[in-house]
């Protein structure tokens, strides 16, 4: 079964992708007109948000009928 299934090298795959990232990954960016600095984690806020259906005008009406 091992002869199916070669050993990874971990520490080899490591180094070469670091190398990758640092050598090649910002010329590739550059080629395709982006910017290798610009790539960021996704950010999730915290709460979710939804759009408000109230109407202002609606809110105007009510306004003045209490005052």
């Amino acid at each position: 079964m091992d002869v199916l299934i070669p050993q990874i090298d971990r520490k080899g795959t490591a180094r070469k992708v670091k190398k990758f990232f640092e050598y090649d990954y910002p010329g590739i960016c550059r080629r395709a007109g982006n910017n290798p600095a610009g790539i960021r984690a996704v950010v999730i806020g915290g709460m979710p948000k939804s759009p408000s259906f109230s109407s202002s005008s609606e809110e105007k009406r009510i306004y003045r009928k209490s005052c």
